[in-house]
């Protein structure tokens, strides 16, 4: 206990030492007009590139699994994977990846009556699937039959209505079903953390969360 109390007291000495060093260095910068100047510039274009190109997203009125993942169905249009996955981003996840039954029981119980998209890709004329979060793809819940591979051009994965997975062409947004006749696919995001600070714009971002 005494060394860890010794420990924690260097620390301390080290953040109060870095403290008083950056006071000298920001009293020196704004003693100088010309330096508070080009300071105030810089620190005003720093917050502008903030403002624009950084944001947060915190994951509130999503639904928080047991797992600690926070989950969102989007049903409001039709859309194709690729389009799925950089909404997913844009917003700091990605699209919802299923790596065990429990995690599928989640997703299952969240979506409705249409097909939805999911992170996996691969297929078509490569020989397997992968996440794209590069999780260990060894937990499947292919639908009968599945996945076929139709003209070695299926190379996504996408849900049915009963959380059957099935490999198809990732630019359809559409797909026939049993009865229902044709269904829209929509898409699943998934998030790690509930707070995600994302950096950029448009389709060009990346993010961290916490």
């Amino acid at each position: 206990m005494t060394s860890l109390l010794k420990i924690v007291k260097e620390i301390l000495e080290i953040i109060k030492d870095i403290k008083v060093k950056f006071r000298k260095i920001f009293k020196k910068i704004f003693d100088d007009k010309n330096t508070k100047l080009l300071a105030g510039v810089i620190l005003l274009i720093l917050a502008l590139g903030i403002f624009l190109f950084v944001r947060i997203e915190i994951a509130e009125d999503i639904y928080k699994a047991g797992n600690n993942h926070f989950y969102k169905v989007f049903d409001n249009k039709s859309i194709t994977w690729e389009e799925a996955r950089l909404n997913c981003k844009k917003l700091g996840g990605h699209l919802v990846t299923i790596t065990d039954s429990s995690e599928q029981e989640i997703v299952s119980e969240l979506i409705g009556r249409q097909a939805y998209w999911i992170g996996a890709i691969g297929g078509g004329e490569h020989s397997s699937f992968q996440w794209i979060t590069d999780e260990t793809f060894d937990y499947t819940n292919w639908a009968d039959g599945e996945p076929n591979n139709v003209a070695t051009k299926e190379n996504a994965v996408m849900l049915y209505p009963d959380g059957s997975w099935n490999d198809i062409e990732k630019d359809k947004t559409e797909i026939a079903y049993k009865n229902a006749g044709k269904v829209n696919m929509h898409y699943i995001c998934e998030w790690d953390h509930k707070y995600n600070i994302i950096f950029g714009r448009n389709n060009s971002t990346f993010s961290f969360g916490f």
